[in-house]
């Protein structure tokens, strides 16, 4: 079997520039007209050294930062300086791979923003402007120099084709646990790669390794180079934490505990060649606060009332029924949706009535038509008032937008999200009507520069009539109160007043932020599309989307009636007016959008409504808000995180069972992929109580951070 070259030919004196953080922040800040953080920065330009140090001895590593703590800059800090490295007889080639579309973007703006910053302090290395030095989207050959950009699917085999060859000196693997295991096309396709020495160093990215399966992180392990005892270190300890979790210890906690605390201990040392990981418990305080401090926002919920528990203890005797008499199939009695909300259970309910026959007499099929009746006097009792639940949050929120800030909610189940999504509508209300005045005229006024620009000139019109729009006009007028009637005063008002006033945006003016939007979406192609597409393509065009559910609404006349209240399309665009003042006050998605993804611009407040089983979803749903720069940093105010319960119910107790395991979650590595089960004895997670605390007592904390994180500047 081919192995991989001993490390990459490259000079140490290529990197010096990376000890000057000042300098590169200052570079980097004048090019990009984007701020930068000096201690974080300085933080991931040491570690994108001690990673190119590996390299030159070692095939591979493997970046396990934390979600938000900036893997994405320090990789792209790596591709930039093997690219651009004289040394040997050729210059060298990178190509990244990211999971999706909106990541490769990401990439892309994200590479290009280092490289400019690069051709004023770095001017040693052979690097061209990005636009030539930046490749995007399919697989093609690269010439020495070059960075490309494309997805897992695209070095795949797809309709026959073998895929094309990576052939490249550095391959760097965004989310690299979407591999799944040894055997997936993605992963086999990786092996193959450093098998046919198509690659000569490897990059892997990942949050909390310990947090994805074991076959998952042994394959990443090999691919970056582990030796055999380093994958049976790791191994030994992915193990015990599997132990944990199923709480089947067969020996004494306090002896499981010293046991897990001495393979903890092991597998860090024999990882710390090939794998680095920082986590925000590793940061000193002054570098912690640029994320933000988080602080529960406790949302009171009622207790579920007797017709509640007895609608939900009849669909569950009704499914029981159902597939007793073959009109129901599915193995799931009690979903987690019919705790959350009552759209679903209706659905659900529905169906099972027109499965029924009505020829058919027999006693089962009676006792469930009875059953049936019930539930739907429940449902109709149950549904007078929204769900406690829901009502609860949307109370919560609606005090949050009338003080002027964003709101994200998450939920876990699309159909959940859509119920949502309309109730928080009906509670936020419509905005009142903006007083007429020369919108048009003055935002014309605002972005003249822009009209200049050729990349942007064709977006203004468009953009404009966005802005004029009764939802944004709104918006507006309650920054800078009453609105002047003519053009000369409004413009003068949008270039003084500030967007949500008192809340993070320091010397932005209005125009200002309505610029900043603009080159954000003129920057994606799919939000360009959008723009293009007219105003009422965009969020927040009308009256409706105060609130916007990233999710499909449902087949339902009353939801078909709230125009532009959800929207399917790729989400840049959603992306990017969420982060900025304009448009919608809350957004409402599913854990597609928990994870990669940027949306801590312009929202301090994020509401766990529905829990993926999986605590390590939480983890990447914080991390959508808590990122270097966040709102919450800049405005000097905590990251408020909400876990709302419905007491009485097994969202109760699920919401009970992932706080629990986030609090080990810095102890074990992020070792807690393991998903939350509703019904775990209290015996058991006793058990797992007294482990975890003496592996605490002999461990601290487990920690992968290279010796420079702690030390100030």
């Amino acid at each position: 079997m081919a192995e991989f070259a001993p490390g990459l030919p490259l000079s140490r004196d290529t990197w010096r520039f990376l000890e000057r953080a000042d300098d590169y922040v200052e570079a980097f800040e004048r090019e990009n007209k984007s701020e930068l953080r000096p201690l974080t920065t300085r933080r991931q330009m040491l570690t994108a050294a001690e990673i190119l140090e590996r390299l030159r001895t070692q095939p591979g590593v493997l970046l396990a930062d934390d979600v938000g703590l900036g893997k994405t800059a320090i990789a792209a800090l790596v591709a930039c300086v093997v690219a651009g490295n004289n040394t040997g007889d050729r210059r060298m080639r990178v190509r990244i791979l990211a999971p999706n579309g909106v990541l490769r973007r990401k990439w892309q703006s994200e590479v290009s923003a280092h490289l400019r910053a690069l051709q004023k302090v770095a001017s040693h290395l052979n690097l061209g402007p990005a636009e030539r030095s930046v490749n995007r989207g399919r697989i093609k050959k690269l010439n020495p120099g070059q960075i490309e950009i494309t997805t897992h699917r695209a070095v795949t085999k797809r309709l026959g084709r073998r895929p094309p060859p990576l052939d490249c000196d550095l391959l760097i693997v965004d989310e690299a646990h979407k591999a799944k295991n040894a055997d997936a096309q993605f992963a086999s396709r990786l092996r193959r790669a450093k098998n046919n020495n198509e690659i000569a160093g490897i990059l892997t990215l990942t949050a909390t390794p310990f947090s994805i399966s074991l076959l998952e992180f042994i394959h990443m392990l090999t691919l970056v180079g582990a030796d055999t005892e380093t994958i049976k270190a790791a191994r030994k300890f992915s193990s015990l934490l599997k132990v944990l979790w199923e709480g089947t210890f067969g020996i004494a906690p306090e002896a499981f505990g010293d046991r897990l605390a001495d393979a903890g201990q092991a597998a860090v040392e024999a990882l710390r060649p090939f794998v680095t990981r920082v986590s925000i418990d590793d940061l000193m305080t002054v570098e912690a606060e640029s994320f933000g401090n988080c602080e529960d926002w406790f949302i009171p919920v009622p207790n579920a009332t007797s017709t509640d528990a007895a609608l939900l203890a009849t669909t569950v005797r009704i499914l029981q029924l159902g597939k007793r008499v073959g009109i129901w199939k599915q193995e799931r009695m009690n979903d987690p949706r019919f705790h959350v909300g009552w759209s679903h259970l209706r659905d659900v309910l529905c169906k099972v009535e027109k499965a029924l026959d009505p020829d058919d007499r027999s006693a089962d099929t009676l006792v469930l038509q009875l059953h049936l009746g019930n539930a739907t006097k429940l449902l109709a009792c149950a549904t007078d008032t929204k769900h406690a639940k829901m009502a609860a949050v949307a109370d919560a929120v609606r005090e949050i937008v009338h003080e002027g800030e964003k709101v994200l909610v998450f939920c876990y189940h699309l159909a959940t999200a859509a119920e949502l999504t309309l109730t928080l509508f009906e509670a936020l209300g419509e905005p009142p009507a903006a007083t007429e005045a020369e919108w048009e005229a003055a935002w014309l006024m605002c972005l003249e520069n822009e009209l200049l620009e050729p990349a942007l000139r064709e977006l203004v019109t468009p953009f404009v009539e966005w802005l004029c729009t009764p939802a944004i006009k709104s918006q507006v007028s309650k920054w800078i109160g009453e609105p002047p009637g003519e053009a000369d005063g409004l413009a003068m008002a949008l270039r003084t007043c500030r967007p949500r006033p008192d809340a993070g945006h320091g010397d932005t003016n209005i125009a200002e932020a309505a610029r900043q939007l603009l080159r954000a979406l003129e920057g994606s192609p799919s939000s360009r599309r959008v723009l293009l597409a007219g105003s009422k393509a965009m969020p927040g065009s009308t009256l409706s989307t105060r609130v916007l559910g990233k999710c499909i609404p449902p087949d339902d006349e009353e939801y078909e009636t709230r125009p532009g209240l959800f929207l399917q399309h790729q989400p840049d665009a959603i992306l990017a007016i969420f982060n900025s003042p304009f448009g919608p006050d809350v957004l409402v998605a599913t854990d597609a959008l928990s994870e990669g993804v940027d949306l801590h611009g312009c929202c301090r407040h994020l509401v766990h409504y529905e829990l993926n089983p999986s605590p390590l979803s939480a983890i990447q749903r914080n991390g959508r808000l808590r990122r270097v720069n966040c709102w919450a940093a800049r405005c000097k105010k905590p990251l408020r995180i909400a876990w709302p319960r419905f007491a009485g119910t097994r969202d109760e107790r699920l919401v009970g069972v992932v706080q629990q395991r986030l609090q080990q979650f810095s102890l074990l590595l992020g070792g807690i992929r393991t998903p939350a089960d509703f019904d775990v004895h209290e015996e058991a997670e006793k058990a797992r109580a007294v482990a975890l605390n003496r592996a605490k007592n002999s461990l601290k904390r487990l920690s992968l951070a290279p010796d420079f994180v702690r030390i100030p500047t």
